[in-house]
């Protein structure tokens, strides 16, 4: 059964992937119902389920169509049900557990650009500590450091846009750590390279919730404002990519976020203390 369908580099293909996975969704969610191959129909359509998540999340935007963040909960929690019946099935598997961490930090990310943010960060702590479980289950294993490093910038960064800074700093620190080892093996690897670059993300904007904090002296708000320009590493990495045509929706859009957060950087950077700050 098909589960392919998620190329979306253009309005024409996402809307194309969108009905293709829709189609799958149909057929595999029939053959579950009839009991037939149980456990390879379950599989394909906990896939096909998060793929076309992820198109109605980061598919090129169509009118009306896509992005349907509701939509992408719908489906997220959809694979995240067979993931987890599928895992207890078989706890041995370490691919399907990494499947359910997957799916569960992918459903916090939607529920963060929902706004839902309590939400949001219950499922990405669930995600990190199914992360850290596989990563200290096989400590060699680079991609389980890679899969840590995202899940514990992911979260990182939502702490950091709500104010807490200092859980926020420990665990982007962590996740820097965790991917000096994955760049050292790697460090031409797109996915790597991306990781780096959500993770400077993540530690600018940490820097810029403590910079915005008017009880801080002057001089340490000024730091914070020149770490914050670390934005500058990520925003060279996400403009490659799109020049490349790498990107799609959100992630596309990524260079003009982080070119006004590094505007914001500088403006701070160029203005002299205020007068309550003089004072």
């Amino acid at each position: 059964m098909p589960t392919t369908g998620t190329c979306y580099s253009s309005a024409a293909r996402t809307a194309d992937s969108l009905e293709k996975l829709r189609e799958a969704v149909t057929t595999l969610e029939r053959l579950n119902a009839s009991g037939w191959n149980n456990s390879e129909v379950r599989t394909r359509l906990s896939v096909t389920y998060g793929y076309l998540a992820l198109v109605l999340r980061l598919g090129t935007p169509v009118a009306g169509v896509v992005p349907d963040l509701k939509a992408a909960v719908e489906m997220q929690r959809k694979a995240i049900a067979l993931d987890e019946s599928l895992a207890t099935a078989a706890p041995a598997d370490t691919a399907l557990q990494r499947q359910v961490m997957i799916d569960t930090m992918n459903l916090g990310e939607i529920l963060g650009q929902l706004g839902d943010r309590g939400a949001a960060l219950d499922q990405l702590r669930q995600g990190l500590a199914r992360a850290e479980q596989l990563a200290r289950s096989d400590a060699a294993n680079l991609q389980a450091h890679s899969d840590f490093a995202w899940a514990s910038y992911t979260l990182g960064a939502l702490l950091a846009k709500d104010g807490a800074t200092d859980e926020a700093f420990v665990l982007l620190g962590r996740a820097a750590r965790l991917l000096e080892p994955v760049v050292a093996a790697d460090a031409a690897n797109v996915n790597t390279r991306s990781h780096v670059a959500s993770n400077s993300e993540g530690l600018g904007q940490a820097h810029v919730a403590l910079a915005s904090n008017r009880s801080l002296a002057h001089d340490a708000r000024l730091g914070h404002w020149r770490e914050a320009k670390g934005f500058q590493d990520s925003y060279v990495f996400w403009k490659e990519m799109r020049d490349k045509g790498i990107t799609t929706g959100a992630d596309a859009a990524r260079p003009e976020a982080l070119a006004l957060e590094i505007a914001k950087c500088d403006a701070a950077l160029g203005a002299g203390p205020t007068t309550r700050e003089r004072r």
